[in-house]
């Protein structure tokens, strides 16, 4: 495996904001800088302290790349 084909599977972490998050659904959007809303699923919340996200939360993801879009993954509160 060459670097750079290595480079390209590693997870992009990135930070945003929750722009909206549904407790009762477990799904919401998280706005970046820059770049396109990522979609945030109750199951990509790292922490077991962060059951719940808020509006305006600042939040550190990896970017994972699927077939209706850039969802984020191994999510934790900054």
């Amino acid at each position: 495996m060459t670097g750079e084909s290595y480079l390209r599977k590693l997870p992009v972490v990135d930070e945003g904001t929750v722009k909206s998050y549904d407790a009762a659904v477990g799904k919401g959007l998280i706005a970046r800088e820059g770049n396109e809303d990522v979609h945030v699923n109750r199951a990509a919340l790292k922490d077991e302290s962060v059951r719940i996200l808020r509006t305006g939360d600042r939040v550190r993801f990896q970017v994972v790349e699927g077939p209706k879009g850039s969802f984020a993954s191994a999510v934790c509160k900054l």
